[in-house]
């Protein structure tokens, strides 16, 4: 493997110096080693991020359910914040870590900083008017960080 990368790398350094040797002949000496160099990290960080991808591909493939795999997930709302419950880990993100919540035909999106946050489908409820008053439920708990119960804490008339 090695040996592919010194012959790519030595290939490499020998190009760069004929193409730079008719501009400037001492230059052609010192970018020898230099392209050597190069010439031999460069396919190894390729490969590396090639794995890179590939691993991360993997990953998303097996974390992100498909319509046929059965993917139990619990949500709850609480005073301190919003729980995410799945079969590998759990979440918890306080109220006043969310950046946005939004709702769009009974699927809820929950934004936090970067690319992170929670997304509750739509067939995750038994109804549309259920899903749109966990939503509601969880703004108002959002904007007060917490502290008022739209409808009082849940389990109590």
């Amino acid at each position: 493997m090695y040996g592919f990368f010194g012959i790519f790398g030595l290939l490499a350094g020998y190009f760069l110096a004929v193409w730079v040797y008719g501009l400037n002949t001492s230059l052609a000496l010192i970018m020898v080693p230099i392209a050597f160099i190069a010439g031999i990290a460069a396919p190894a960080l390729f490969i590396c991020a090639l794995i890179w991808c590939a691993l991360t591909w993997f990953e998303l493939k097996m974390r992100f359910p498909t319509p046929d795999k059965l993917f139990v997930c619990t949500s709850v709302l609480t005073a301190d914040g919003f729980y995410d419950i799945a079969p590998d880990k759990t979440k918890f993100v306080p109220w006043s870590g969310f950046k946005s919540l939004r709702e769009h035909d009974g699927d809820i999106y929950f934004s936090t900083s970067g690319m992170n946050g929670s997304y509750i489908p739509r067939e995750g409820f038994y109804n549309l008017a259920i899903a749109k008053q966990f939503y509601q439920d969880a703004v108002g708990l959002w904007k007060s960080n917490g502290t008022v119960w739209p409808d009082g804490p849940p389990g109590q008339p």
